[in-house]
């Protein structure tokens, strides 16, 4: 159901010009409200249900309209795939609209009503630089690098959504969006705004507005904040195609409910360390880190090391040994994380790799290994690929604790 509101009934929205934008959707489906303006102009959101709500309102659009092109855009294939193609898939299953048969699941590429929706990532060329569309989402848009977005500015016609965290420090969504006032209308929305969030999720808040207030203000208030404190504040990013050639160690952080898989590949040159993230996932079993890994270049025959966390024992001891996965199994993982063999043979040796493991060692610790390996870091240049948003995001957010007496 969609269904017009008065801007003057909506308090929980800062920032906004009644004049700017003087319609607000009310999209519910299944009793789950989000509001969306339609401004007829470029829109930037963020925070807190912002790519469920943004689905909905395309939704929305495409029963009442047709003849109209979407594109929704993130960085990674396999995190579009992952999020936000099943929660399109999601919303209109629940709404009754959804047809497996509209749905080109190769291309991803979905038809309803006369209009077309393609979800494509973006290190996809052709479709950056040669598709043309009525209205375009970019999803978590400091992801995508600013060149790629602007081919994309070009060929849109109508509207264009981009939500993001404001937990980048720095980004073209502030210098190249945020500063064209006249033509961007900006809606800021936190957790407070979403009451579908678990207790567990509050409680962290929580503990986090209590203890960390600086991350609380990026992560519960959505405010652009610096952090105070870095432990690294020498890390630079470079462009992905400046990362070099031969990446021979790749780097293992094990996750699986709650905190992140991280896969990193690396390459040491002189003084100088280059890292560019593959994986940063929840919910990764040790199958799906050794699909990964294999579609990220692993070669044990070409002398590819990896080290991981050893906090994990018996993790490590399986990818060393290998999983007795059979190969539809192997198959189903690799659909399922948005992988395609390529050439001949390329799935038997996959196939090959996850049943004999892979040559796997752990991380040294010990007693003040913490102190030292920040200080054996700070030797050396860091380097960190564009692609590479959580990782770096994560340098950012590393810092020291403050003194409580003394608050330095």
């Amino acid at each position: 159901m969609v269904s017009c509101l008065n801007l003057d009934d909506i308090e929980s929205w800062h920032f906004i010009e009644k004049s700017e934008c003087p319609v607000v959707y009310d999209l519910s489906i299944q009793d789950n409200h989000n509001y969306f303006l339609d401004c007829n102009k470029h829109i930037s959101v963020h925070n807190s249900g912002k790519t469920y709500a943004t689905l909905q309102f395309i939704w929305a659009n495409m029963v009442d309209a047709s003849k109209v092109n979407y594109s929704v855009v993130r960085q990674s294939l396999p995190t579009l795939k992952g999020s936000v193609i099943p929660d399109f898939v999601e919303i209109g299953t629940s709404a009754g609209l959804y047809s497996l048969s509209q749905h080109n699941l190769s291309d991803n590429i979905y038809k309803h009503n006369g209009n077309e929706i393609h979800f494509f990532s973006g290190d996809n060329e052709e479709k950056l630089r040669g598709r043309k569309q009525d209205v375009l989402y970019l999803n978590e848009g400091p992801e995508l690098q600013f060149d790629s977005v602007k081919q994309m500015l070009y060929r849109t016609t109508s509207k264009i959504i981009i939500d993001y965290n404001p937990s980048y420090p720095d980004s073209w969504v502030y210098s190249d969006i945020l500063t064209r006032s006249k033509r961007v209308c900006f809606l800021r929305t936190t957790y407070k705004n979403n009451p579908f969030l678990s207790q567990r999720m509050l409680d962290e808040l929580e503990w986090t507005r209590v203890n960390n207030p600086e991350e609380y203000l990026i992560y519960g208030l959505g405010q652009r904040g610096e952090i105070q404190g870095q432990v690294y504040s020498h890390w630079k990013r470079i462009k992905d195609e400046a990362f070099p050639k031969g990446a021979n160690v790749f780097v293992l952080d094990f996750g699986f409910s709650d905190d992140p898989t991280v896969i990193l590949r690396s390459k040491l040159e002189g003084r100088s360390f280059y890292f560019d993230q593959v994986v940063y996932e929840t919910g990764l079993n040790n199958l799906a880190i050794l699909v990964h890994l294999f579609f990220a270049g692993y070669n044990e025959e070409k002398g590819h090391i990896l080290i991981a966390d050893s906090a994990n024992p018996k993790d490590i001891s399986d990818l060393r040994h290998g999983l007795g996965y059979t190969e539809d199994a192997i198959a189903e993982m690799v659909a399922k994380l948005g992988y395609s063999v390529q050439y001949t043979g390329e799935f038997e040796r996959l196939v090959a790799m996850v049943r004999s493991g892979v040559y796997i060692v752990g991380a040294i610790k010990g007693p003040g290994s913490i102190r030292s390996g920040i200080k054996k870091v700070k030797d050396f240049e860091i380097f960190i690929t564009d692609s590479s948003h959580e990782t770096w995001r994560e340098s950012t957010l590393y810092k020291y604790k403050k003194d409580k007496f003394t608050g330095k």
